[in-house]
């Protein structure tokens, strides 16, 4: 019963059955809420925030306040904020050139008044959503510019609409990430887009375009590593212009040693996550997709290969079980990620087709103007049914013989007259089989 004697300290003698009854039926917060509000004078008010504010351990008010209204953990709860929204804008501030090192340091400095402070220990101590904390919020917005309610129908001054992004980013680094040191901009910036709502169309997209800027520095950093000082102008020109893609492949073509390429490919082939070349390649430029999309692959040319296995005599096992190992080479690995990862028909990509179709017999450009081996004839089937059976049919285990071989004749355009007519004929072979 030490908060009811508490809550009866603290009011006049008259008024102390009402607080019994409320203490009774609602409990302490609502009872503080209550107390607030309606029952202590103005004088009683200031008697009580200078109490807390001095930490006057003797105050009743402090030892209802502080300690069992717990407000003490709303103004931790402050403090950590504004700690993070200064390490924010101390990592950001080239961002956010409007925005004074003061609008960080002053941050939010309105949630120490009890103006705020009685409403938010409210919702976020004791998750109550009531009107206190409706009251609180509304003398927030009315003197905290960071927020465009500040502004009501107006456009955000730009100062202060950088300051409500670090604001965000605050948060975000403080709850989301746990205040990862390592975070990186790309990740202490990746919002819920239910954040952005509360801007107007125009300060929505400056907001998203500062966003997007963030989010690039992390890439032309990492990019910007990787080459020698007197190409890093150079890179972030390209950057700049034309994304990360493209600029990885111009580092890759005309940037990189040779023992700077042969480095980057032992460090991806090993998973070397420390490595830079790994970050930028396997991560960002996302050859790690790459190598999923040729794993899948050959699994399923080797399912293939075991389900049709009795009507392709000549292929070996070894064929399915070895099928495309050149793409995990840089050779063919940077062009077919640009094609197949990133979508881009360019010059690597043809660089890379054209050394994959010069060491893989399962293609008929291998033999230029001759027929094709029936052993690899045989393998350029499975390729096809593999690719159908994955893409096409979704891995669908119960596929008929006759569903995986039911190819578009596109495919079929790219054989030799004779080796088209042996490939139909054991197509067509295969498709008799579901009828016995």
């Amino acid at each position: 019963m030490a908060q009811l004697y508490l809550l009866r300290s603290c009011v006049s003698e008259k008024i102390q059955n009402e607080v019994i009854s409320m203490f009774n039926e609602k409990g302490l917060v609502e009872t503080v809420l209550h107390i607030w509000e309606n029952v202590w004078t103005k004088d009683e008010k200031l008697q009580a925030e200078k109490d807390v504010k001095e930490k006057n351990e003797e105050s009743k008010y402090y030892a209802l306040l502080f300690i069992e209204f717990n407000m003490k953990e709303h103004y931790s709860q402050v403090n950590s904020h504004r700690h993070f929204v200064l390490k924010a804008y101390n990592r950001l501030k080239d961002f956010v050139p409007n925005m004074l090192k003061e609008d960080a340091e002053n941050h939010d400095l309105s949630k120490y008044d009890f103006s705020q402070a009685i409403g938010y220990t409210a919702r976020w101590v004791h998750m109550l959503d009531n009107d206190a904390w409706k009251k609180s919020l509304d003398d927030h917005y009315k003197r905290e510019p960071h927020h465009p309610q500040y502004f009501g129908s107006k456009r955000m001054a730009t100062r202060y609409l950088e300051e409500s992004l670090i604001d965000m980013v605050g948060s975000r680094w403080e709850r989301n990430l746990k205040g990862d040191e390592n975070a990186k901009n790309s990740d202490i910036v990746d919002f819920d887009p239910v954040y952005l709502k509360r801007y107007l169309k125009e300060d929505f997209d400056e907001v998203l375009a500062l966003i997007n800027k963030i989010k690039k520095s992390d890439k032309l950093y990492l990019l910007r590593s990787c080459v020698s000082e007197e190409k890093q102008n150079e890179v972030t020109s390209i950057f700049n212009e034309k994304g990360l893609v493209e600029t990885v492949l111009h580092i890759w073509e005309n940037v990189w040693t040779k023992d700077e390429k042969l480095q980057a490919e032992k460090d991806v082939k090993e998973k070397n996550e420390e490595s830079k070349y790994y970050a930028l390649l396997f991560i960002e430029f996302n050859m790690k997709e790459h190598y999923s999309q040729v794993n899948s692959h050959r699994h399923f040319v080797l399912k293939a290969y075991n389900r049709l296995k009795d009507f392709v005599p000549n292929m070996l096992k070894e064929d399915a079980e070895n099928h495309d190992l050149s793409k995990y080479d840089f050779s063919q690995a940077i062009g077919y990620t640009a094609r197949w990862v990133h979508m881009l028909d360019n010059d690597a990509w043809k660089k890379s087709l054209d050394d994959h179709y010069k060491r893989e017999p399962h293609h008929p450009q291998y033999f230029g103007s001759k027929r094709m081996e029936t052993r690899y004839l045989e393998e350029s089937l499975i390729d096809m049914v593999g690719s159908r059976w994955e893409r096409n049919l979704k891995g669908d285990e119960n596929a008929k013989n006759t569903d995986i071989v039911d190819f578009d004749p596109v495919y079929l355009k790219r054989y030799h007259k004779e080796d088209f007519d042996e490939v139909l004929a054991l197509i067509n072979k295969i498709k008799e089989s579901d009828k016995k």
